[in-house]
């Protein structure tokens, strides 16, 4: 194999520093085309591998276990070591700690990597300029019918005597297919395509360009060198064609309109690793939707007779989309709110946000429309539904329980993760006591969440009170704590401005505590049944004892009951929380007394 493996390396590393355990290339056969992974050039972490990785003695233990994998994952069995690779990566949930880089980007790395590759060449692409009437130049590729597969193409077009504004065409064009494009009739056009097939035009103004003859279907545009006898036998009478349309409304979906009798193929294709997550077929009048709610890079193509007819990828740039947040609690709107603005900004889309809480945010999101979280929205392009949904693979990207709460929605919605404090709306109100105080919250949705140990928060309370702090509890629960100031049951904006004003907060896994967090209130965070990575980073954090038991809720592999508030899977009294103590909790808040 002739590669380039410094270029082969950077990718690597990246991913590598990301904390991926396996980095690898999709891999598609032609018939059947199946989903694979490229065996012949990955990297990955021995150990990681070593502890997934079942032994088989015979073939026989092999065939069997390969149809098990693939029934119980509902892929098709397949004994090429690349298609099995990939259904044994799902059946061992090891795509999380994976990155599979799409194919077209293992053939830039690999200069010649067999006999065929040696053999095989460059299928045809054949670029001509044709000039419009309104004195544009139009671009037209045309790829070989005989061509087994697409071909990338680049186009950068410069105006004159301008490399700042250069502009530049990223595209796919597919066996027998035509691309165009348009630009001004002036300056210079470079047409990049395959693995080093270049054409370079100079635009004369002068000179009058007529090398293919075109017209669209609706007279918008058509040739300098088009006449009427080129009418005949070209426009399609009313009727005879059929509508596509495509959306992306809570997931991706195709509908076709019309009065054919044709059979059109669907496929919804991941753009980013080029694999084809689901295909169907469908007469007119019917449509299909490919059941993955999560955000995807979707390039979804329409077929008829083996012949692509319609394409689309997504874009939302402009474009309405809707995000709802499909949870009343308040952390978890706090933790997945930011990244609703995130994907605004990115895509530069109309952002309409449907939360249970939108008062927290609204005057401080400006650009974004805050309705109610069923709230209907008309044209609507794209919409989600972030959740927390368990073990559903087409809602959450990752199971919601083994990522960080703030993932779920930079998972949902295609985002890189990193933690993002949300601008909460803080009331213009003055500080509710002189002296200095410390806010603290008991209570939240079920037991193995509080912290148990006995007499612990009274223990606290009573050292804050004797370094000269008032302690001030914000709840909606009573509570029996003694020598304390109860703001029990306040209307949130008096809330907000207590633990705003506060020195510091003290909490467990709940809705106050995020709102700390939110309004950067040094925020200590006691919790053992989550894992330490669990809630938020920037933070004091206290968990479990060493040696005790611990993030049970961060294991996806223990049911998660939510109805019984004395959830504790491994029935050990929660130790968990039973095991911190009172003085762990005042050694570590230590750095934050004054």
């Amino acid at each position: 194999m002739n590669a380039d493996f410094e270029k082969y390396l950077e990718l690597v590393n990246e991913k590598r520093r990301k904390n991926k355990k396996f980095i690898g290339f999709d891999y598609h056969h032609d018939t059947p085309k199946q989903d694979g992974i490229i065996t012949n050039l990955f990297s990955t972490d021995p150990k990681w591998m070593n502890e997934r990785l079942e032994e088989y003695d015979n073939w026989d233990v092999f065939f069997k276990r390969a149809h098990e994998i693939a029934t119980s994952i509902g892929k098709t069995p397949d004994m090429i070591l690349e298609h099995w690779m990939w259904n044994y990566f799902l059946y061992k949930d090891m795509m999380k700690d994976s990155h599979i880089f799409p194919q077209d980007m293992e053939e830039s790395i690999v200069t010649c990597g067999n006999m065929m590759d040696q053999l095989e060449e460059e299928p045809e692409v054949k670029v001509k300029l044709s000039e419009t009437t309104d004195s544009r130049i139009g671009v037209f590729l045309m790829r070989d019918s005989r061509s087994k597969e697409y071909g990338d193409y680049k186009i950068y077009y410069t105006p004159p005597n301008d490399e700042l504004n250069k502009i530049q065409h990223v595209g796919h064009i597919f066996p027998g297919d035509v691309n165009y494009h348009f630009f001004p009739k002036e300056g210079t056009i470079e047409v990049h395509w395959g693995r080093n097939s270049t054409k370079i035009f100079e635009i004369d103004p002068n000179e009058i360009y007529k090398d293919t003859v075109f017209r669209f279907y609706d007279d918008s545009v058509h040739c300098i060198s088009w006449n009427h006898q080129d009418d005949e036998g070209f426009m399609w009478q009313p009727g005879d064609r059929d509508t596509i349309e495509f959306s992306f409304v809570e997931k991706p979906k195709i509908e076709i309109l019309g009065n054919s009798q044709e059979l059109y193929q669907l496929k919804f294709i991941d753009g980013d690793t080029n694999i084809t997550r689901f295909e169907n077929s469908i007469t007119p009048n019917h449509w299909s939707a490919c059941n993955f709610n999560y955000f995807i890079n979707w390039r979804n193509e329409v077929y008829l007779n083996d012949k692509l007819v319609a394409s689309h990828n997504f874009d939302p740039t402009g474009k309405r989309v809707k995000v709802k947040l499909d949870s009343k609690a308040i952390g978890d709107t706090i933790a997945w709110f930011p990244y609703i603005e995130e994907f605004r900004k990115k895509y530069d889309c109309d952002m309409y946000a449907g939360t249970f809480h939108n008062y927290l945010f609204k005057e401080n999101y400006p650009e974004i429309h805050f309705i109610d979280p069923d709230q209907s929205v008309e044209n609507l392009y794209a919409s989600y539904n972030v959740g927390a949904r368990d073990n559903d693979y087409e809602s959450n990207k990752n199971n919601w329980r083994v990522v960080p709460l703030q993932q779920v929605s930079s998972d949902y919605l295609g985002l890189e993760y990193k933690e993002i404090r949300p601008k909460i709306v803080v009331p213009n109100k003055k500080r509710p006591i002189d002296k200095k105080y410390v806010t603290i919250t008991e209570h939240s949705t079920i037991q193995c969440k509080y912290w148990l140990y006995k007499n612990g928060w009274q223990d606290v309370v009573d050292y804050l009170i004797s370094k000269g702090y008032i302690v001030v509890v914000v709840s909606k629960e009573q509570t029996n704590l003694k020598n304390v100031v109860k703001y029990i049951n306040r209307p949130m904006e008096d809330t907000i401005n207590t633990i705003r004003h506060s020195d510091f907060f003290i909490g467990i896994s709940t809705g106050p505590t995020w709102l700390a967090w939110a309004l950067e209130v040094p925020t200590v965070l006691i919790s053992g049944y989550s894992a330490l990575w669990g809630e938020m980073k920037d933070c004091i954090r206290i968990g479990a004892a060493e040696g005790k038991c611990s993030g049970c809720f961060n294991d996806k592999d223990l049911f998660f009951d939510r109805g019984n508030w004395n959830w504790c899977p491994k029935s050990k009294n929660m130790e968990c929380t039973t095991s911190i103590t009172s003085k762990e909790v005042i050694d570590r808040i230590q750095p934050l007394i004054k």
